[in-house]
């Protein structure tokens, strides 16, 4: 699966507007987060397309790949609180 940045900033403004619109820093770090994520999976593929071609040295290969299983199961981890949250605030009498 690609992720491309309108992905991300789409999903950021989503986060915005369920805050309130408001100063939106939940959903900045939320970007950011996401935009750094997209980045490392993107460098990684970069740097297996160049292994597969025998061009790029199998320690950059192994670390971008390690650096970007990192961050996609840390935005997997921060999805599922996010969710778990918002369904725990649905859940709560008024």
């Amino acid at each position: 699966m690609k992720i491309t940045t309108g992905q991300v900033g789409q999903a950021a403004s989503l986060g915005q507007t369920a805050s309130g619109g408001g100063a939106g820093n939940f959903g900045d770090a939320l970007r950011k987060a996401a935009e750094e994520g997209a980045q490392a999976l993107q460098k990684a593929e970069g740097t297996s397309r160049a292994a597969a071609m025998g061009t790029a040295d199998l320690t950059d290969v192994a670390t971008s790949i390690s650096r970007a299983e990192v961050m996609l199961e840390s935005l997997v981890t921060i999805r599922d609180k996010v969710v778990s949250v918002y369904n725990d605030i649905i859940r709560t009498p008024i």
